[in-house]
């Protein structure tokens, strides 16, 4: 009963996302060059750490009792949001014979960068319950969203090893 609670409230999540939408028009784009989004994997104290296709990405059992597994995004040029309070829309979904294993959504601000590059570190993509048995050690693709300050999308997605 309680795993399909939390894979319930999991799949919630995933439709709904983290934040109600936002009714605030998107900035005028300052700079031309959309950008380019890059997945990897890193937090604050190691940085961001690029990932190649068919890489391994581990599974771990995060400290709020739900299995997830961490990326990191990183954006070139990004048209960084300037509404205050919000941030950058960033969703990272998880993806088994095109169905939805996992995954996360919301507004964030950049953890990292330069002018040039802005970094999204240690972004925590859930899996349902019902899944975490089913995608262990096995390839999933996944796929990384920022929405920019003006609305762009910039998307990077690739084959992943999840090993459980």
């Amino acid at each position: 009963m309680r795993a399909d609670l939390v894979a319930l409230a999991a799949a919630a999540l995933l439709a709904t996302g983290c934040n109600p939408p936002s009714d605030i028009e998107p900035l005028a784009c300052r700079n031309e060059d959309p950008g380019v989004a890059a997945l990897g994997m890193g937090d604050l104290d190691k940085g961001f750490t690029p990932v190649e296709e068919g890489d391994t990405l581990p599974l771990v059992f995060g400290p709020q009792g739900m299995h997830m597994v961490v990326l990191s995004v990183q954006v070139d040029n990004l048209e960084a949001s300037a509404v205050s309070g919000l941030g950058n829309e960033v969703a990272i979904g998880l993806y088994q014979d095109d169905e939805v294993v996992g995954g996360t959504k919301g507004d964030m601000v950049p953890v990292a960068g330069s002018e040039d590059v802005a970094e999204f570190l240690g972004i925590r993509a859930i899996i349902t319950a019902a899944e975490v048995e089913e995608i262990g050690n096995q390839d999933a693709y996944v796929e990384a969203t920022v929405v920019d300050g003006c609305g762009r999308e910039l998307t990077d997605g690739m084959v992943l090893w999840l090993q459980l």
